[in-house]
């Protein structure tokens, strides 16, 4: 009778574990509202930038796709998980790079574009314009 109660105990929990596992799973489900608006796989392009002078010539895209975002700014392209929910960037460590032979002033501005992904920045759109960061450092940019 004792082993009868203790797996009907055991029985009793799987659903509560299952729920606890699908709204864990949920959670991770990586973040692709912002203010309600869904940005997989739409694509953005810098109109300014903030707190970093880029490289004449270049601009900074970033891909956004299924729980993941990309990102180009005139060398190497990066690639990582990422979470948009509400109103901040969350972009996981380590990003992935391609390894292209740049000039110095261009990979640092690789080095500045992980780091400054990386630091969570706030994230707002409005139509079609994206702000990354603040007046302080960030990017403002147009979907394409």
């Amino acid at each position: 009778m004792d082993e009868v109660r203790v797996r009907d105990r055991s029985l009793r929990a799987v659903p509560v574990m299952l729920m606890g596992l699908a709204m864990g799973l949920s959670a991770c489900g990586g973040g692709s509202a912002v203010g309600g608006a869904d940005l997989e796989g739409r694509t953005f392009v810098s109109t300014d930038v903030a707190g970093y002078e880029l490289v004449e010539g270049t601009a900074v895209q970033v891909i956004f796709q299924s729980d993941r975002i990309s990102v180009h700014a005139g060398c190497n392209t990066l690639n990582g998980g990422a979470t948009w929910e509400g109103d901040v960037l969350r972009v996981a460590e380590p990003m992935a790079q391609t390894m292209m032979a740049c000039g110095d002033d261009l990979s640092r501005q690789d080095d500045w574009l992980e780091a400054f992904l990386m630091s969570e920045p706030a994230l707002r759109l409005d139509g079609s314009t994206l702000v990354l960061g603040d007046s302080t450092e960030g990017l403002t940019l147009e979907e394409q």
